[in-house]
This record gives structure tokens, sequence and C-alpha cells, in this order.
């Protein structure tokens, strides 16, 4: 059996705007999730959910808020074609390597 290297599918600043131009917002919430989460996406509002008591940083809100943008995208843009690739690990790639995605959120967002 051999291992093939997969190239992990990075979150580009096209998809950004598009999800905007369909309407998803940004809400920050400062009461904790009753399970937990640090994000959440809601296909049914188009909202995505940051609960800012369960950020340990403002990396890891930011890398919160991707891994839901990577959601959004997966949801209305891709038709949720690949449910089982991995997001936790494109939002910290897309996080370290384009950091021009996250300034495209923040600047369409007016997020600081």
């Amino acid at each position: 059996m051999s291992l093939l290297k997969v190239r992990i599918k990075m979150l580009t600043i096209d998809h950004v705007i598009q999800l905007c131009e369909e309407g998803v917002g940004i809400c920050f919430k400062r009461k904790p999730h009753p399970l937990g989460f640090k994000g959440e996406w809601d296909v049914s509002t188009l909202g995505i959910y940051i609960f800012v008591p369960h950020c340990n940083s403002l990396a890891d809100r930011d890398i919160t808020l991707i891994h839901e943008f990577i959601h959004a995208r997966n949801d209305l843009i891709f038709d949720n074609e690949n449910p089982d690739m991995d997001i936790e690990n494109e939002a910290l790639e897309t996080y370290m390597q384009t950091q021009g995605v996250l300034d495209s959120i923040k600047e369409l967002y007016s997020i600081k």
C-alpha cells in the first residue's frame, strides 16, 4: 500500500467574497455556547457564530472564524461535495499560509 500525500484545499479570497455576496453574516457571541463550541455555522440563517468566551486568543478566534467560513463554503459553494475533508487542518493551513484571506474577512465584515 502506498501513501499518497493529500493536498489540503485552501479557503480563498474569492470564496470569502462569494460567501459575503451570498449574505453570510458573522455574529460574535459574548455568552458561552452550551456545548462549549468556539464557533458554529448555521446554514438556515447564513450565520457564522463565534463564541468569544471559548476562544483562548485572537489567533484562536481567527482560526475558528476561518474554520466556520470553510463550513459555509462547503455548504454554499461546493454543495457539500466532500464532507469528510479535514476542516481543522485546512483552517490552520489557511491561517498560516494565506494572511490575505483573514485580512479580506476582517475588511469585508469590519472586524478589528
